[in-house]
């Protein structure tokens, strides 16, 4: 099912070499992330299917983001479907960060990373943007975090 994923994503980037833009959420997106003023794309990759138990249980799936390259590795993300964010450069390094938008049963939440030192790190731990069956819009997620003279707001 990796492979499957993994081909989708190359198929999709060499697609949107051609006509891509730079969307702020989605489950790929097209930015600087490593500050080398050449933007790279991320991908979410479902890395491992749901399941359902003997008593009807559903766990969910696995997913991960991975990088059109990749020194800038992958940033593991766990259960359950998620969404990218574009955040813009919060701090001010010259790379752009990125959140993950998760869904968890009504539970909505936002992690946000930064790309420091060659390696992803949390600059903005998980919160809860909603406690709702419905979903935020694209709108209300990519205005949960900026920032203002040189504070970054969430």
């Amino acid at each position: 099912m990796v492979s499957k994923a993994i081909s989708f994503c190359l198929m999709l980037f060499i697609w949107q070499l051609s006509f891509g833009q730079n969307v702020g959420v989605g489950s790929s997106l097209f930015a600087d992330f490593d500050g080398d003023y050449s933007r790279e794309y991320a991908f979410v990759v479902q890395t491992k299917q749901p399941t359902i138990d003997s008593l009807g249980k559903v766990s969910g799936g696995e997913y991960k983001v991975i990088f059109s390259v990749g020194s800038l590795g992958e940033i593991e993300i766990g259960c359950c479907e998620l969404k990218l964010v574009l955040e813009g450069d919060l701090t001010n390094d010259g790379s752009t960060e990125l959140s993950v938008y998760k869904t968890t049963g009504s539970t909505q939440t936002l992690t946000t990373y930064s790309y420091v030192n060659s390696h992803w790190q949390i600059i903005i731990p998980v919160f809860t943007l909603a406690e709702s069956s419905t979903p935020l819009t694209e709108s209300e997620i990519q205005n949960s975090v900026y920032s203002e003279n040189g504070e970054i707001y969430y």
